[in-house]
């Protein structure tokens, strides 16, 4: 067992018995793994040192800064705590960590029963150090609670209650309400529309001015002046394409026309199913088709029941002759 540093001087060279005598010191260190009980003062970049008092085999890093463990020796030595070593010895033998220093107060049994422990809360941590004071304690719906025909909404108690829906039926809220299945009314009511049963014009609606006074549900045409004038079965004043609500509107005022929709006055007495035509009265309505010569036989609608009418004014009409 020897060390050396691995410089041949020229003092070696003085003499052959001398130069010998170093490289054969040098050939030692090498087989011996520079084998000592402390490591090799002049060391090199992956040099090994065999420690023979700690009973390990060192390799030095490739920047000649530290030594590294690569394995042990034959010859374990008794290690204590603060050596650098392993757990294991060489004879296979374990440390017994009862003997060492600093190692705490839980027993090796103690340590894996804590490791295996699956449930329960072994490190006894609070509801605060997780930050469940910061999570909302409130009951959350239940997959259950749905289906393809239902929806979930809120009662007065903002409890959450599931209400099913029956087909062919809309569910909205009305002005203080709560959220709910719609009647038909309600519907039209809910989306600005006006219901064909009120006493109304729904549709598709325009905003025009009045050539002359036009009466509640009375026929207009457009004269060349742009404004609305009260229609008849006479070419002049044809074709009716407009019908007035249930407001008068007062020549030169701008009013609210129907294009096309349905027209509910309560005063008409209809044939259901029967076409509408201009009358050869001012802005009136009949179903007694024109047949006089000179007239203008004109469809504006069709009857849905005795007060309703669906408008939808055809531009052609026939002059009778």
């Amino acid at each position: 067992m020897s060390q050396h540093d691995f410089e041949i001087t020229a003092e070696d060279t003085n003499t052959g018995q001398g130069y010998r005598a170093a490289v054969n010191a040098a050939l030692q260190a090498l087989a011996s793994n520079s084998t000592g009980s402390s490591a090799p003062s002049t060391p090199y970049p992956n040099q090994f040192f065999a420690d023979s008092d700690a009973g390990f085999l060192y390799m030095r890093n490739d920047t000649n800064t530290a030594w590294i463990v690569v394995g042990t020796l034959g010859n374990i030595k008794t290690v204590t705590n603060g050596d650098d070593h392993d757990h294991s010895g060489g004879d296979g033998a374990q440390i017994n960590h009862t003997t060492l220093s600093n190692i705490g107060s839980k027993t090796h049994s103690e340590i894996d029963a804590h490791i295996t422990l699956t449930t329960g809360n072994p490190h006894s941590v609070t509801k605060t150090e997780v930050g469940l004071g910061n999570v909302l304690d409130e009951e959350q719906v239940s997959k259950s609670d749905y289906t393809e025909n239902s929806i979930l909404v809120a009662n007065v108690d903002s409890t959450p209650i599931t209400v099913t829906i029956a087909e062919q039926t809309v569910v909205g809220r009305k002005t203080g309400g709560n959220i709910t299945a719609l009647s038909s009314s309600e519907v039209y009511d809910v989306i600005s529309l006006d219901s064909p049963e009120s006493n109304k014009i729904n549709g598709i609606k325009i905003q025009l001015t009045a050539g002359e006074e036009i009466p509640p549900f009375a026929l207009g045409y457009v004269k060349s002046d742009s404004q609305i004038w009260l229609a008849n079965n006479t070419p002049e004043q044809t074709p009716a394409l407009y019908i007035n609500g249930e407001v008068t509107i007062t020549a030169s005022a701008s009013g609210t026309f129907l294009k096309f929709g349905f027209v509910n006055n309560p005063n008409w007495d209809l044939t259901p199913g029967s076409p509408v035509y201009v009358s050869e009265d001012d802005g009136l309505i009949t179903q007694t088709m024109p047949s006089g010569s000179g007239q203008v036989v004109q469809i504006v609608g069709v009857a849905l029941n005795k007060t309703i009418v669906d408008f939808s004014p055809i531009f052609a009409y026939v002059l009778l002759t």
